[in-house]
């Protein structure tokens, strides 16, 4: 059966489906955990194009059905202070 260009997803359909920046998805492919096919002609700025079925597996690999809480800020250090004390 031949595929159909409907069957590939771009990794800003991904973001948009998944709601998260499309970096995070351009880093999966990169990394090897989401497989991608590169579509344009060089390798400079590659055109990723996904195929439906790789994105479910790796969607249903990666879904724990919760979402995590946001990691509270760590309280930013104080620059050492130049002042002269006197006792």
């Amino acid at each position: 059966m031949p595929t159909t260009a409907n069957e590939f997803l771009k990794p800003t359909e991904i973001a948009q489906r998944l709601g998260c920046a499309v970096e995070m998805i351009l880093h999966a492919i990169n990394s090897g955990r989401l497989p991608a096919m590169n579509v344009g002609r060089g390798s400079k700025r590659p055109t990723w194009r996904i195929h439906q079925a790789d994105f479910e597996v790796w969607r249903a690999a990666n879904t724990t059905g919760q979402r995590r809480e946001p990691t509270p800020a760590k309280p930013k250090k104080r620059a050492p202070s130049n002042d002269v004390k006197f006792y």
